[in-house]
């Protein structure tokens, strides 16, 4: 499970009938983001369902809407799936094993997520701190990171400025669905998580680095039946084309007032 660390730690278990000595050692592992402490009530909700999917497979969809929303810990969906080695169907099963009737722990997380998420400076220094970790994008030291942390929130900041009709490119980018229909348990979508973020990264990435194509391409990879075409809908596939993509970042760079 180490690819939940982070956002998550993962623990001993303490019982209560160890020596008063061992409540020091106690305290420390007793962190906030202990994975199981996290997120049991949620495991608990979802236990005397009948699941269509592996335990994994439940559980991985309650940790991607547990962490994006209460930890703003953002990735897009299919590279968080792809992280795990996990697939289309093992996806489409995850999706069927909830309940229509969504348990109210998981109707919270929703309303939250609605009511909270927007692409911001944190949200891309979650996504840029992830895509390292993971080797997506390459190495940087700590002032590297900031600066080129900066530099997609400036992007950002130009998506926002930048004309597009009578909206700016960011309205225009979130004014139909990003993520497909299809992905969604008790009525309501998965979060578009990351998928802005993703943008001004590449953007970043154009004018800083070498490896901006490789960059997409991994991100966005043209094999046969991309995990990401199954999880956006035919508005947000268009951000994995690159001539689109390209055009979109060029737009927005001669644009943005």
């Amino acid at each position: 499970m180490y690819e939940l660390d982070p956002p998550y730690v993962f623990e001993q278990f303490m019982s209560t009938w160890q020596e008063e000595d061992d409540n020091e050692n106690l305290e420390k592992l007793n962190a906030p983001n202990e994975w199981f402490d996290c997120l049991w009530p949620f495991i608990k909700d979802t236990l005397d369902v009948k699941k269509e999917a592996t335990i994994k497979e439940n559980l991985l969809i309650t940790i991607y809407l547990h962490k994006t929303t209460e930890m703003r810990h953002i990735e897009p969906l299919w590279l968080f799936w792809k992280r795990f080695g996990m697939g289309k169907r093992a996806l489409e099963r995850a999706i069927a094993s909830f309940p229509a009737g969504l348990p109210s722990h998981f109707q919270d997380l929703f309303t939250k997520i609605e009511r909270d998420y927007e692409p911001d400076r944190s949200t891309i220094e979650s996504l840029v701190n992830t895509l390292v970790l993971d080797k997506i994008c390459p190495p940087m030291n700590g002032s590297e990171m900031q600066g080129f942390i900066q530099n997609a929130t400036d992007f950002l900041g130009k998506m926002k400025r930048a004309p597009y009709g009578n909206l700016s490119c960011y309205e225009f980018l979130i004014s139909e669905p990003l993520i497909a229909d299809s992905m969604a348990i008790g009525g309501q979508t998965l979060p578009h998580a990351g998928i802005i973020e993703l943008v001004c990264i590449y953007a970043t990435m154009r004018q800083k680095t070498s490896s901006a194509d490789e960059f997409l391409r991994t991100v966005f990879p043209s094999e046969a039946g991309p995990l990401w075409e199954n999880v956006l809908s035919k508005h947000g596939k268009k951000i994995g084309i690159a001539k689109t993509i390209n055009s979109l970042i060029t737009h927005i760079e001669k644009n943005a007032q």
